[in-house]
């Protein structure tokens, strides 16, 4: 299941997309004091910047180092899971997939953002790949049957379903664990949006038909039939 993949034209536009927001972010904010994070992630602050940032928050990198490498390793694992499912289901249709789901990300980060705007004082609410890459894997693994056994990483053999249960879990942990509500309420949208686009597009389960009962020779007037 993740296994090295071939390069896929989506998975790599998106990888090209992820680096040049890297280092634009990197330049623009500690060479010329230009706020590339501010633009690129979404704020609860509603203006005509929301409109652009429903689509680039994914892209949001905080200017640091640990930043950096997040957006590294996080790219690294939308490779692994992208690709295999974009020639599963096609570049239109994971595509349309991934538009849908950071525009739902998005859309709940908002909605959060907003409710909580009386309790808290941060303006960013949504940033990262994180809904993007919890929603693929969600995508990848119901694009197997039911009862298929998946070997994450290489590692373990689990159950399609319980290998989903495990990993929106751990994301719920953490987003608990680092008290980010808005991105925990962001990565189950991304989740469901990718679980409503695969149900019907799930591998079909083979059976081999059975053979036909032999039946004895049938004859008429001494001639075999």
């Amino acid at each position: 299941m993740f296994a090295t993949p071939p390069m896929t034209r989506v998975v790599r536009n998106v990888l090209v997309a992820l680096a040049a927001a890297v280092l634009v972010s990197i330049l623009g904010e500690r060479l010329f004091g230009r706020p590339v994070f501010a633009l690129l992630a979404l704020s609860s602050r509603a203006g005509l910047h929301t409109l652009w940032q429903l689509v680039t928050h994914p892209f949001a990198v905080p200017v640091s180092g640990g930043g950096v490498i997040q957006a590294i390793l996080g790219g690294l694992f939308f490779y692994w899971m992208g690709a295999p499912l974009e020639l599963r289901i096609g570049s239109r249709r994971f595509a349309l997939l991934l538009g849908a789901m950071t525009v739902a990300s998005g859309v709940a980060g908002l909605a959060i953002g907003w409710l909580l705007g009386p309790w808290s004082s941060a303006a960013v609410v949504a940033y990262g790949l994180s809904p993007i890459l919890l929603g693929t894997l969600v995508a990848l693994a119901l694009s197997y049957p039911p009862h298929a056994l998946l070997r994450p990483f290489g590692l373990f053999a689990v159950r399609r379903n319980a290998l989903i249960a495990g990993f929106v879990g751990l994301a719920v942990l953490l987003d608990l664990a680092d008290g980010r509500l808005v991105a925990l309420f962001g990565d189950l949208s991304a989740a469901g949006v990718a679980a409503l686009f695969m149900r019907n597009r799930q591998a079909p389960a083979y059976r081999v038909r059975p053979p036909a009962p032999s039946q004895p020779a049938q004859y008429w007037r001494g001639r075999k039939l």
